[in-house]
C-alpha cells in the first residue's frame, strides 16, 4: 500500500467526513494498536498528509486506547447508543462520527478523574498524618510541662512540711517555719514560703 503512492507529485484531497468514516472502520475493526500518520496510509492508502486534518479525533482515539479499567463501575447515565445510530447512521455520518469523538473526549475526562482519585487522596492523607503528628508533639510537650508542674509543686509541699521540723530545717538550710497557725486567720494555716526562699525567687 506504501508503494501505491511513491513518487506522486499530487495527493488527491480527502474530505474529513471520509477520513472520520475510514477511521470509524478501524475502531470497529477492534485494532488496539495507536494511530499514526504513516500507520494510516498503510491502512487505508489514503496519503498520510491528508490525516493532519483530523489530527484532534485521531488524539482521542489513541488516548482511548491507553484506558484499562479492571472492575470500574460508573452510574453515570450516558446517552443511548441506539438512539444515536437511529438518528444518525446513514444520514449524517459526520455528525455521528463527531458524537462518538465526543463519547470519546468525555471517558477520557471521566478516567483522569478516577486515576487522579488517589494522587488527591495521597495529599489528604499526608496532610492529616502532618496535622496527626503536630497534636501527638504538642500534647507531649503539654505532659512535659504537667509533669514539671507537679514536680516543683511536690518540691515546694515538701519544703513546706521540712520547715516545721527543726532537724529538717537546718538540713535544707531553711530559716523558719514556713507553714503556721494564726488565731486570727479563719483558714488557720498560712504559708509563708515565698519569704523563706525569696533569694532564690528574686534571683536574676
Amino acid at each position: 500500500m506504501r508503494n501505491q503512492f511513491r513518487g506522486r507529485k499530487e495527493n488527491p484531497n480527502y474530505s474529513k467526513e471520509k477520513l472520520l468514516s475510514e477511521l470509524r472502520k478501524i475502531q470497529l475493526s477492534g485494532s488496539r494498536e495507536k494511530l499514526s500518520y504513516l500507520g494510516l496510509e498503510k491502512l487505508t492508502g489514503i496519503p498520510r498528509r491528508n490525516w493532519k486534518k483530523v489530527s484532534e479525533y485521531i488524539d482521542n482515539i489513541n488516548k482511548g486506547f491507553d484506558i484499562e479499567v479492571t472492575n470500574f463501575k460508573c452510574d453515570l447515565a450516558l446517552p443511548s447508543i441506539d438512539e444515536v445510530f437511529e438518528l444518525y447512521y446513514g444520514k449524517n455520518k459526520q455528525k455521528l462520527m463527531e458524537i462518538f469523538n465526543d463519547y470519546n473526549i468525555y471517558l477520557n475526562q471521566m478516567w483522569e478523574y478516577y486515576s487522579r482519585y488517589d494522587e488527591v487522596s495521597d495529599e489528604y492523607k499526608k496532610k492529616i498524618e502532618k496535622k496527626e503528628l503536630e497534636k501527638k508533639n504538642s500534647e507531649e510537650e503539654i505532659n512535659n510541662l504537667k509533669a514539671q508542674v507537679d514536680y516543683y509543686k511536690r518540691i515546694y509541699e515538701e519544703q513546706c512540711l521540712n520547715s516545721t521540723v527543726k532537724r529538717k530545717r537546718e538540713e535544707e538550710n531553711i530559716k523558719s517555719n514556713c507553714i503556721y497557725i494564726s488565731k486570727g486567720d479563719k483558714s488557720k494555716l498560712s504559708m509563708d514560703f515565698k519569704k523563706e526562699f525569696e533569694k532564690f525567687l528574686t534571683e536574676k
